[in-house]
């Protein structure tokens, strides 16, 4: 019995399970695109809406959740050394706005395929 429970809880579906629970978190990349979802989306009401100007990175993520979060998701970057400052503000309704400045600038007229992805992992505190 001890062996079944100790298989259990050491199985990767019940591992999986449980950070949903606890650590909820999506990581998104510089296209919007989703990357990952440990239980993240589940707490938005739609995917993370990211404007940009120029062909730029994004200079503004705004996260919708379903219902009331009293702290911000924590937005960590993959590459942080190209972030200058990150603020994070309530906007409209439940809407958390991320206003990132960055160290550098892309040419407007730089190709996509030569951008560097950047990936921006959201952690939900429900």
């Amino acid at each position: 019995m001890q062996y079944l429970v100790y298989q259990h809880v050491n199985s990767d579906k019940f591992i999986s399970k449980l950070i949903e629970k606890v650590h909820p978190f999506f990581i998104i990349n510089s296209e919007g695109a989703i990357e990952i979802d440990i239980g993240g989306l589940k707490y938005l009401k739609e995917l993370p809406h990211l404007e940009s100007e120029n062909n730029q990175l994004p200079h503004r993520i705004i996260i919708i959740p379903k219902k009331y979060l009293s702290i911000p998701p924590i937005l960590t970057v993959d590459n942080s050394r190209l972030i200058d400052k990150i603020q994070v503000n309530r906007g409209k309704g439940l809407q958390w706005e991320y206003n990132i400045t960055y160290r550098i600038s892309y040419s407007p007229n730089i190709k996509k395929e030569q951008k560097d992805l950047i990936r921006y992992k959201f952690e939900i505190i429900p």
